[in-house]
């Protein structure tokens, strides 16, 4: 069956537009608010600036190190919003896998939480890459407070390191649009939409699918 690319740009500017004001995430941790789609975009686009301040080109490759969190989620937005390559990795990996794995991405920088283990941080800076730690504590005070870019850019892509199972891992490259389009398909085939009130509860981890 043929399916249509959707811009998730165009989708995601649609949805803000008209269901600002639902709830986009829910945090599992105390404390933490939830977040409706008019402050996920606000997010995104304070990222962006971001990414800027940091030196990140469009284009370039993001990794990503650190627990379930809405600062995990929302920064993998805003990779998808601005065109960049997210390349999440799992924060229980070993020493030797980070190494291998900053080497195979080579990405521009790395933003990893403030809890990653020892190891893994060995790992990263035997690859010589740069690293950002933030905190995952749902404030996001890393992102600048009076600067903000609204122009996003198609172009992103996922990078998802694999097992190993058949040889050395691997890195699957995932167009964003394309993946957004698989999802939407999937909402759509379920019967799944704003009005239906429903929620999914995610509790594997956002570094792996």
């Amino acid at each position: 069956m043929n399916q249509q690319i959707r811009n998730f740009n165009q989708d995601f500017d649609a949805i803000v537009t008209i269901y600002g004001e639902r709830t986009a995430f829910i945090p599992v941790v105390d404390g933490q608010k939830n977040l409706n789609y008019e402050q996920l975009n606000e997010l995104v686009f304070k990222h962006l600036a971001w990414f800027e301040e940091l030196g990140i080109k469009r284009g370039e490759r993001i990794g990503a190190l650190m627990p379930n969190s809405v600062e995990m989620l929302a920064l993998f937005i805003a990779c998808l919003r601005g065109g960049y390559g997210f390349a999440p990795l799992a924060c229980d990996t070993s020493s030797v896998e980070a190494e291998n794995w900053a080497k195979l991405i080579r990405p521009t920088r790395v933003i990893m939480g403030n809890i990653l283990p020892t190891p893994v941080k060995e790992g990263l800076k035997k690859a010589n890459v740069n690293l950002t730690e933030i905190h995952n504590n749902g404030e996001f005070a890393f992102l600048p407070t009076d600067k903000k870019i609204t122009k996003c850019s198609g172009g992103s892509k996922l990078y998802l390191y694999t097992s190993g199972t058949t040889g050395l891992p691997k890195a699957i490259v995932l167009d964003g649009d394309r993946l957004w389009s698989s999802g939407h398909t999937f909402v759509r085939q379920n019967g799944l939409n704003f009005e239906s009130n429903f929620r999914i509860w995610n509790y594997l981890p956002q570094s792996y699918l």
